[in-house]
């Protein structure tokens, strides 16, 4: 704990953009139509294109370890699933879209699965803290992140890299961007391939893992009202992984996980009336699939996802004179989606899982935006979610920010509602009809778990903006929370139980970011969290694992040269947590501690010339040893070194 407290004195705490962009940066998720970062009632982060261009990483989750409020749990690497989690909400209390497509996994749980998230083609990231179910829907009761992708610039464009290093891995990448008139399209691949290292804790057996990545970004403007845009992102990957039944933690086995994520988005927006009547219509589709081998437990099975999703959006924008003059903003949704799960697997005697199953839900949505005099805006949502399978859900949230201008000093508040439908798998179990157990049988009358909190923010520029603090005091409680392996008296089957009682989350998120004479940027981040639930068996409150209640991060930036030599260095702390194991020889539930740890890399790239970067990448500077999930082991020190090429065709 102390030396967390010191680190976070020492770093202080991690914004992502320069002071002067700060409140009037666009956000696209935090409304239902956009708005600037200084009318959001919430916490936000938003990752821009020259962090990407300072840090040079692979995967997106790099990046997110630096955003207040997020945790990371990652099972050995590279590629390796990857676990988020929001103010020490579960990993599918978390929306995630892509270019306005949700992504969020149907055969996985209603998780994003983040360790495929490259960068590559991302132009930026939007981080969005507390509920917003109200807005977006069941996967949203703590937040929504939404990857925003490249488009085409003005001029025609290919670029091209490749990098290589540690643990035998390259990566190669390529991109085409095109602009003419009306219409743009951008395409990007990328493919990523390591040999890995050894994830478990015995045995010498490397882990390797690759992917590919290909995204179409593209739009039509018809003419000055009507555009038109289609959007695709699609990744295919292979990984190895370590199972064990014999002692409880992963040792070498001959798994493999095949999976696929597949996103398309059509999306038309008219504007009418002169720009006062805005409407949007809306096509997506999500799939999703995992083929998971392994011969060593004498198990293959593969689950399959598919969501259907179609949405009409209408809004109103208009101005009132006279005392007190006013802009106004009264939008109103109806979005309609059928989901679709199938599990298939060898019958055995513990039961048969082959099943196909499908659900709809339509919202209803309404949210009022009112930007008054004083630099006081207010704006309130509700939501009505009528579902197929069990009982209707609404939800709302209020919100307010102030400016004061002489000071730089805005305040924010927000107190709202959130709600996370129950999956698939916690509704229908994993297999039926086995004559051993525990097997996992599923419950079909489970409710939808329901939130409830607020947050109260203050933002404060200092020295003409040099400086900008953030502070959030967010709290949260967590009702009907669904218990994912509840096992009977006879100890035959298990199923995903509502729990009696409430959970509750509640913490500070601190950021800063200073700028200093000679190029210099200075940031950094720090997030207390308190997380608890209460224990089934004693009736008494506990932490909820995977969850460090401190967590730590600093970031220093350079650039020299006119910006054509840039460096940077970061570090992230993260404090002890607990874990669930079932280990030897009693196999029964326990808890077990995990070690804090601290991981520094570093960065250095130049533009040798307009055309040609080159750049070197340092991860685990210390060569820390710690696992993030009980049993896999992150990788030692990592040096990479990679190339980029860009040129503009005629």
């Amino acid at each position: 704990m102390f030396r967390s407290l010191f680190l976070a004195a020492l770093a202080l705490p991690a914004g992502a953009f320069a002071a002067d962009e700060y409140l009037d940066t666009v956000l696209v998720s935090g409304s239902r139509t956009p708005s600037t970062l200084g009318r959001v009632g919430s916490a936000v982060t938003v990752i821009d294109r020259s962090t990407f261009d300072f840090r040079q990483a692979q995967f997106a989750t790099d990046l997110l370890r630096h955003v207040p409020g997020v945790m990371l749990s990652n099972a050995g690497g590279v590629g390796k699933q990857t676990q988020l989690r929001m103010r020490g909400a579960e990993g599918n209390h978390v929306m995630v879209m892509i270019d306005g497509v949700e992504a969020n996994d149907l055969a996985g749980n209603d998780e994003f699965e983040f360790g495929n998230l490259s960068t590559a083609d991302i132009e930026r990231i939007e981080v969005v803290r507390g509920p917003q179910s109200s807005l977006w829907g069941s996967d949203a009761l703590a937040g929504v992140i939404n990857v925003i992708t490249r488009k085409a610039g003005s001029t025609p464009r290919v670029e091209a890299g490749f990098e290589g290093g540690a643990f035998g891995t390259h990566q190669e990448r390529a991109s085409l961007g095109f602009a003419r008139g009306r219409g743009q399209v951008r395409v990007g691949f990328n493919h990523l391939s390591t040999a890995g290292a050894n994830l478990a804790r015995s045995g010498d057996e490397d882990d390797g893992y690759h992917a590919t990545t290909v995204n179409l970004n593209s739009g039509f403007k018809v003419n000055e009202a009507l555009d038109l845009a289609l959007t695709m992102r699609n990744v295919e990957s292979f990984n190895q992984v370590d199972t064990d039944f014999i002692t409880g933690v992963p040792t070498d086995s001959p798994g493999t996980a095949d999976t696929y994520q597949r996103y398309l988005g059509a999306h038309a927006k008219l504007a009418l009336a002169d720009g006062h009547w805005l409407q949007q219509l809306d096509g997506n589709w999500t799939a999703t699939g995992n083929d998971n081998v392994d011969p060593a437990v004498f198990q293959d099975s593969s689950t399959e996802g598919e969501r259907y999703e179609l949405t009409y959006q209408s809004t109103f924008l208009f101005e009132l004179q006279g005392a007190l003059p006013s802009r106004h903003s009264a939008t109103l949704a109806l979005d309609h989606e059928h989901d679709r799960f199938e599990q298939r697997a060898a019958v055995t005697p513990f039961g048969d899982p082959n099943q196909e199953r499908g659900m709809d839900a339509t919202g209803l949505v309404g949210e009022y935006r009112v930007d008054l005099p004083y630099a006081l805006g207010l704006s309130a949502s509700v939501r009505h979610d009528f579902n197929s399978d069990f009982r209707d859900v609404t939800t709302w949230r209020a919100a307010a920010v102030w400016r004061f201008e002489p000071t730089g000093t805005a305040f924010n508040f927000s107190y709202g509602t959130g709600q996370k439908a129950p999956t698939f798998l916690e509704r229908f179990g994993y297999s039926s009809g086995g004559q051993f157990g525990p097997t996992f049988v599923g419950n079909a009358g489970l409710k939808p778990e329901r939130s409830r909190g607020w947050e109260l923010g203050l933002t404060q520029a200092l020295f003409a903006e040099r400086l900008r603090l953030t502070a959030s005091y967010f709290h949260e409680r967590l009702e009907d929370e669904i218990f994912g392996y509840f096992v009977d008296a006879t100890g035959a089957t298990a199923t995903a139980v509502n729990q009696d009682g409430t959970s509750r989350r509640s913490g500070v998120e601190l950021a800063y970011r200073l700028r200093l004479p000679w190029n210099l940027a200075l940031g950094g981040g720090y997030t207390y969290l308190d997380a608890t639930e209460i224990d089934r068996v004693t009736g008494l409150r506990k932490d909820e694992v995977r969850r460090p209640r401190h967590l730590v991060n600093g970031t220093l930036d350079w650039s020299g040269l006119d910006g054509r030599l840039r460096a940077s260095a970061w570090f992230n702390h993260a404090g002890r947590r607990e874990d669930l194991g079932f280990l030897a020889p009693t196999f029964q539930q326990q808890r077990v501690r995990l070690d804090e740890f601290t991981s520094v890399g570093a960065t250095f790239a130049y533009d040798v010339t307009r055309e040609l970067e080159v750049y070197t990448r340092f991860e685990n500077l210390l060569d820390s040893r710690y696992e993030e999930i009980l049993g896999y082991r992150v990788p030692g020190i990592g040096v990479y070194a990679g190339v980029k090429l860009a040129y503009d065709l005629p």
